[in-house]
């Protein structure tokens, strides 16, 4: 699992840790969004009462901020996406094998697939690019 980061990543990650004190493990963008990942155990405390970090962080690097999970697994796929794409809802998820590729299916509704597939796919190269770092998935297919 080889996560590229450059340089603007690499400062907020370090921001990240010098304000809230914890090591962060990886940060993204997808949407407006800076998301970063963090392991299962110190979610609670860096998301703090009532979102305080997230606010304090937020105001700090003048970006909006999401903290989600490390994924295990494979197992914490559906899990993982959710927390990416929230509040977008989907029913179901699932990956399949194509050409000696990983695929995944998002199953959602007509909204709901519009608002994945973002305006000139921006947002879902985004999700693959995600999930190709993570779980070495190539391909979304919105059905």
């Amino acid at each position: 699992m080889q996560k590229k980061i450059d340089m603007l990543f690499l400062q907020y990650m370090n921001y990240f840790e010098k304000i809230l004190g914890i090591r962060t493990k990886h940060c993204f963008t997808y949407g407006n969004f800076i998301i970063f990942v963090v392991s299962k155990e110190f979610i609670s405390q860096a998301i703090g009462i009532g979102g305080a970090n997230v606010k304090k962080l937020a105001f700090k690097i003048r970006r909006k901020v999401r903290i989600v999970p490390a994924p295990d697994g494979i197992e914490d796929l559906e899990s993982f996406v959710a927390a990416v794409i929230s509040p977008v809802r989907f029913r179901n998820i699932k990956v399949d094998v194509e050409n000696n590729e990983k695929v995944v299916t998002i199953y959602a509704t007509q909204e709901a697939r519009a608002m994945i597939f973002g305006r000139k796919k921006q947002r879902l190269e985004e999700l693959e690019n995600i999930l190709d770092d993570y779980f070495s998935i190539k391909k979304v297919k919105l059905a």
